[in-house]
This record gives structure tokens, sequence and C-alpha cells, in this order.
């Protein structure tokens, strides 16, 4: 029973930081802990997802490595902003017209389609794709060419409690 416990936590970790990202305010001085707490999220989120996808057939030294990239990649997504904005400051970073490019969901169906079978190509569609699906509830998951497909705040949860049983 504990063990599918588990299952639950990265859909636990979005309710968690998005209700942190509501205590707080939209004022400007505020933008950088509300980013602080969204990459966290987003951090936390690639984590659990993949630890959930692997705990049960991966060495101790493999799930800890293999664990930390996922969140970091997850948290790195975000660095695109600042690509876009061609500018370090958080105000130019949320404040863009369009989606960066790798918020572009039409990208990780080609890495998963590519890399299908090799288990770092799967951990890295997991870890971005979380941070897409993370994103969906607020902005629509985004498919260039296709459009944004809108997904309510209760897909979203149940998409991210997917995720790790997909991955394994």
């Amino acid at each position: 029973m504990i063990s599918n416990f588990w299952y639950l936590t990265p859909p636990l970790i979005c309710v968690f930081g998005d209700f942190s990202l509501h205590l707080e305010t939209t004022n400007k001085n505020r933008l950088l802990l509300r980013a602080l707490i969204d990459s966290g999220t987003h951090f936390s989120v690639g984590a659990l997802a993949w630890f959930v996808a692997i705990k049960d057939d991966a060495s101790v030294k493999q799930m800890i490595s293999e664990v930390f990239l996922a969140a970091i990649l997850s948290s790195l997504v975000d660095l695109d902003h600042f690509i876009a904005a061609g500018s370090f400051d958080i105000q130019d970073a949320v404040s863009l017209t369009k989606r960066p490019f790798l918020h572009n969901s039409s990208a990780y169906g080609t890495i998963l389609q590519r890399t299908l079978v090799s288990r770092l190509g799967l951990l890295v569609f997991s870890s971005m794709f979380t941070h897409q699906i993370r994103d969906s509830w607020r902005r629509g998951l985004w498919f260039s060419g296709l459009g944004v497909i809108p997904v309510n705040y209760y897909m979203y949860l149940f998409l991210t409690f997917l995720m790790p049983i997909l991955c394994k």
C-alpha cells in the first residue's frame, strides 16, 4: 500500500505548488519568488515522476543520478523564456507575447518517437513533458502547426499521475 502512495506524489506536489503560487500576489517584487516556486515545483514533479517510474528496477546509485537529472531537465525548460526575451530580466521573461520554443509540445512527441528504445530518451521525455503538462492547465498544450489544446485542472492532475505509469 505504501508503495502505491508514490503514484500520488507528483500530482500532490502539483497541487501544493499551484496553491503556493496563488498565495502570492502579482506584485512585481514577487515575480522572482513566483518563478522560484514554479521552478521548484517543476523540479520536484519531474524528479518524483521519474522516481516512481524507475523505483522498482534501478540501483540506488542509478536512481539518485537519474532522478536528479530528471529534476534538472524539468526545471531548465523555462530557460527558453530568457532566451526568447533576449534578457535575464524576470519581467521580460514573463512578458513574452508568444510561447518560447521549448514549450512546443510537438517536439516532445518527436523525442519520444526517436528515443523510446532508450532509457535516457524516456527520462528526457518524461522530464520535459511533465513540464508541458504542468504548464498546460494555464496555457494549454501547444502543438506547433496545430494550435493549442486546452487542458482543465483535473485533466492536468490526471496526466501528471499517468506520466510515471506510462514511462514504466
